[in-house]
């Protein structure tokens, strides 16, 4: 039947789909957050950048530990749930994510902002997969302000999965038509448009960052640099098993599955030793969608 191909179609695509966008969306240092946030050793820095970036990362701990303290106790705190959400995004706990929106939106009423974010946490959460109560969310911000581009992206998704590809095509087709001209996520749009319709896919490049495309090239350079200055030192001195899984998400989070899988594998290599570790990289692996064992 017609929902076949979408059935078949590999996680990892829609996996891909979903947090692209999200990715599109965010600014600079949260991808680096989701990527490298408290990697000590990021190349061409002082000592004293190190340890700026490390306290950094301390002090983001903390300050999260404390509003979720301040959270248990006064669970009505909208304010304490709107700083935690999207960090939450950005260090990839999407549950977490998903649950801080629900309190916003239970605490303050639907917006077509706050049930946009809850319904993308949603689908993060499940590695790209639109659930049922995400559609409806959905649903909801597209009613109540027809322009939002996130959940038109999210629903088109949502179509394809239950093999409905002309619905999909209507969405990403309005989102297209009423994106600005310089909006971050139009090439990722116009990619699944292609897709769907079985054309070849608009100005494929070389480059394998489809999922960091939103970003201006200096910042995507910048990233790609920091990216493989982890890899190069874990390449010559080897690492923990956190660098190790914090560099094949980074290369998911940039897009490219095809070096987040080989570094899947030197990692097991690197950490044969370790009897913890091919469970880690295992239940990463299916996260991202890549292959569990080579």
């Amino acid at each position: 039947g017609p929902g076949e191909a979408s059935v078949a179609e590999p996680r990892l695509r829609q996996r891909r789909a979903a947090s692209a966008f999200a990715l599109s969306t965010i600014p600079l240092v949260a991808l680096l957050a989701y990527g490298l946030y408290g990697s000590p050793d990021l190349p061409a820095q002082t000592p004293a950048d190190r340890q700026a970036v490390q306290s950094g990362a301390q002090d983001l701990m903390k300050a999260v530990g404390q509003i979720e303290a301040r959270l248990a106790a006064d669970p009505n705190d909208a304010r304490g749930w709107a700083v935690l959400a999207p960090v939450y995004m950005r260090l990839g706990r999407f549950e977490d994510a998903a649950r801080a929106y629900a309190a916003i939106v239970r605490i303050k009423g639907e917006t077509a902002e706050s049930l946009s974010d809850w319904g993308e946490a949603m689908v993060a959460a499940g590695n790209g997969i639109v659930p049922e109560e995400a559609k409806a969310a959905l649903t909801r911000a597209l009613a109540l302000d027809p322009k939002a581009p996130k959940p038109r992206f999210y629903l088109a998704r949502a179509a394809e999965q239950n093999g409905d590809t002309a619905e999909a095509i209507r969405q990403l087709t309005a989102l297209n038509d009423t994106s600005p001209a310089d909006a971050p996520w139009l090439g990722l749009v116009r990619e699944n448009l292609a897709r769907l319709k079985g054309e070849p896919a608009p100005q494929m490049s070389g480059t394998p960052s489809k999922s960091a495309a939103g970003l201006p090239p200096e910042q995507r350079a910048a990233i790609q640099g920091m990216v493989a200055g982890l890899d190069e030192r874990l390449a010559a001195k080897g690492g923990s098993a956190d660098e190790w899984q914090r560099l094949v998400r980074s290369y998911s989070a940039l897009g490219d599955p095809e070096q987040a899988g080989k570094v899947l594998s030197r990692a097991r290599m690197a950490l044969a030793a370790d009897p913890g570790a091919a469970e880690k990289l295992d239940t990463l692996a299916k996260e991202l969608g890549l292959p569990v064992r080579p």
